[in-house]
């Protein structure tokens, strides 16, 4: 489950993230902090790029939010499991 939205992962165990996985969601993956629109939906993009070639969700959010990171465009991603 994605929650692309500015601090949607802000509180560690209270969470967006923290409440889908404890609802049953393998995975979640959230924000600590803002993420401009246009680079949530660059994010988006490129995160399915690399899930529909077969990567898990937590390997695609890592390699994309590795590559935003160099650009400084994205703040602090958060997985949870």
């Amino acid at each position: 489950m994605l929650f692309v939205a500015c601090e949607t992962a802000a509180h560690l165990t209270r969470s967006l993230p923290d409440a889908a996985v404890a609802a049953g969601a393998k995975v979640a993956i959230g924000f600590e902090k803002n993420i401009g629109c246009s680079t949530a939906n660059e994010w988006v993009k490129y995160f399915f790029d690399y899930y529909i070639q077969g990567y898990s969700a937590s390997t695609a959010a890592n390699y994309v939010s590795n590559k935003f990171d160099k650009q400084n465009t994205i703040r602090k991603l958060r997985i949870v499991e």
